[in-house]
């Protein structure tokens, strides 16, 4: 049960700093959809924390994250935003792959709520949402194309998970680079 967790923590701390540091950037109505968002993600982070407490298990969480463009507007807060959506969604897929009962339920279930705030945040609809693919993203001038940048996998990605290619934007959630 601990690697799992080990991974959405991770995972959720990333989602949490990117909320934190993109909010400031949105209007009104979209500020409170990003400050309800990082609530969950907190609560996330806190409930994988929890269950690797008594194992001795929780992963050491960096300080800082680095942001992979330039988040100066609106767009771009919304364009990172979809990006820690769908790379959780890739995160907690992946996981529900690999485990079953209740782990199975409670990963599917989060990886659907990324899903749709990815959505939300304008990510392109997804027929297999966390299937490891090129995600079309919205780039800052509200048009959609393909992400450019590509953001590595880290070694939390689960060792039996299929790796990601290249230019996916993000398959394991753990960070932000």
């Amino acid at each position: 049960m601990s690697e799992p967790w080990a991974d959405v923590a991770t995972g959720e701390e990333a989602a949490v700093y990117a909320y934190g540091v993109l909010t400031p950037l949105l209007g009104e109505k979209d500020r409170n959809a990003a400050i309800s968002a990082a609530t969950a993600h907190a609560r996330a982070r806190d409930t994988a924390r929890d269950a690797l407490a008594g194992l001795d298990k929780n992963p050491p969480m960096p300080v800082a994250y680095e942001i992979p463009f330039d988040l100066n507007d609106e767009a771009t807060a919304k364009k990172l935003a979809a990006l820690c959506e769908i790379r959780l969604v890739n995160v907690y897929a992946t996981l529900a792959s690999q485990v079953q009962g209740q782990e199975r339920l409670h990963f599917s279930q989060a990886s659907q709520e990324c899903s749709v705030r990815a959505v939300l945040w304008g990510q392109r609809p997804s027929a297999f949402p966390g299937a490891g693919r090129d995600q079309d993203m919205i780039d800052p001038s509200g048009t959609a194309s393909r992400s450019s940048g590509s953001l590595p996998a880290t070694s939390d990605t689960p060792a039996s998970a299929p790796p990601a290619p290249s230019s996916a934007p993000g398959s394991d959630g753990a960070t932000l680079e």
